[in-house]
């Protein structure tokens, strides 16, 4: 009979702790080989999907023009398109240039740094899902984005959307990770990327917003669940988290500390940019260029004051850009997302009670001692508890999936990509047992900050 034992102890060792076991710095279990070759047939994928055909792309918007334009101007222009500062940072425009020098004027060129970091960001975005929510999700996330027809298509342009992403995905994955190991370097390396994806993007900093607001979240939380004390409880570390036998002991940063680190560190990488707007007038010219997108819409305003006519120009360009995103989906998306359906109803239905990845998982406050006869009913209890709701889960994922190809027909996949994600995001907030990190000794605050993370992302 299979062990069902929710806690290691010297009967029932953890397979992970054993010697020889394949293990990381921070003490979680290495990729499997069967995960890296899933990971690399996504990868190769999402590049086949993104660089077919190269002999039909051309630039063709204006912002593409813009962009790829620095050759075309000489030093009146300072080698640039006109006030091209209004429309994004130089990090594209140079990038872009730089690969027209070595490659020559193709009509594809300019297409390629975002053809090549709209690839990346497949890998990046299995490791983010990974570390949150474990190797399944990981799979599963990165093979959703490898097959997106929407990021397909803007990873086929010369324009600063997709590769904003990628920095911005490997940015929210390196800090995470200096949050959950305490290196300082991975903060670091998180910082640099928030920087590179304000030096594509104007909304770069989004990042670092997405990553404080979520800490604070988190914070408050564990404030409330536990006081405000300083004093570390027995079986965890300095900061709250729990450590079970086998398991490495990891100091992590403090989380102040570490949003103060990620910020001066993207700040400083973003300076330059900052400095160089001084000469034409500072940040305003750019805030007001950007500011009549928030009021652009297709109707007249009827003479309505701005403040009575926002929600109603809102409502419009949310159809709207439905409506486009309809247009552009095609099967790539609608195979992927009735493939994450079916793997999703399998996984969920077939995942045991003691799965090692539900094994260590506490669902309340933690108890003030570990390793006792008590905690490993509490344990076995709530194992008990949570079969209902994985099973309650696994039918609401095969009724969508039995009724994804109609509603993709009526509604497109973005509709069914948010009531995923809200779903996911859903799961996460009640029952975090059921998407925990592949670290079976992942504790209750790190999969909590996991899920403030993610809704601030969102």
């Amino acid at each position: 009979m299979a062990d069902r034992s929710p806690i290691p102890s010297a009967a029932h060792p953890d397979r992970r702790s054993l010697p020889g076991a394949p293990q990381r710095p921070s003490g979680k279990p290495a990729v499997a080989r069967s995960e890296w070759f899933c990971v690399a047939g996504i990868l190769v994928l999402a590049a086949a999907l993104r660089f077919a055909a190269p002999e039909r792309l051309a630039v063709e918007h204006f912002d593409e023009g813009v962009y790829s334009s620095n050759l075309w101007f000489g030093r009146e222009h300072a080698f640039q398109y006109p006030d091209r500062f209004l429309y994004a940072p130089p990090l594209l425009p140079a990038a872009i240039e730089w690969t027209l020098i070595v490659l020559g004027p193709r009509t594809w060129v300019p297409m390629l740094p975002a053809m090549a970091l709209g690839t990346i960001t497949v890998l990046g975005v299995w490791w983010l899902a990974r570390q949150w929510y474990g190797g399944t999700a990981g799979c599963l996330a990165a093979f959703l984005v490898a097959c997106s027809d929407y990021h397909i298509l803007f990873s086929r342009t010369a324009l600063t959307d997709a590769p904003m992403t990628c920095f911005l995905v490997f940015g929210l994955a390196c800090a995470w990770r200096g949050f959950e190991i305490g290196r300082t370097r991975w903060l670091v390396l998180g910082g640099l990327a928030f920087g590179l994806a304000w030096w594509t993007k104007y909304n770069g900093w989004l990042g670092i917003a997405i990553v404080v607001a979520g800490t604070v979240a988190a914070e408050i939380e564990r404030r409330i669940r536990r006081g405000t004390t300083a004093e570390p409880i027995k079986g965890t570390s300095s900061h709250g988290h729990p450590t079970f036998p086998g398991s490495a002991v990891v100091e992590r940063p403090n989380p102040v500390w570490a949003c103060i680190l990620l910020t001066g560190i993207s700040a400083a990488v973003w300076s330059p940019v900052w400095w160089s707007l001084q000469s034409v007038g500072g940040y305003g010219p750019v805030a007001r260029n950007h500011a009549k997108y928030w009021l652009t819409t297709a109707e007249p305003h009827g003479g309505a004051s701005t403040a009575e006519s926002l929600p109603r120009i809102w409502t419009a360009n949310a159809r709207r850009h439905l409506q486009v995103q309809r247009y552009l989906e095609g099967a790539p998306s609608w195979a992927a997302l009735l493939t994450v359906f079916a793997a999703l109803t399998a996984w969920i239905r077939r995942a045991p009670p003691n799965c090692p990845t539900l094994r260590y998982a506490d669902v309340g406050p933690l108890p003030s001692t570990h390793g006792d006869d008590r905690d490993v009913e509490k344990a076995s209890k709530r194992d008990d508890r949570f079969v209902m709701v994985r099973r309650s889960v696994a039918a609401a994922v095969a009724a969508g999936g039995l009724s994804s190809a109609a509603l993709l027909t009526l509604c497109g996949a973005t509709p069914l990509l948010v009531a995923l994600a809200a779903g996911g995001l859903f799961l996460a907030g009640i029952c975090p047992t059921c998407v925990t990190p592949d670290d079976a000794a992942a504790g209750f605050h790190t999969r909590r900050r996991a899920f403030w993370w993610h809704a601030a992302w969102l």
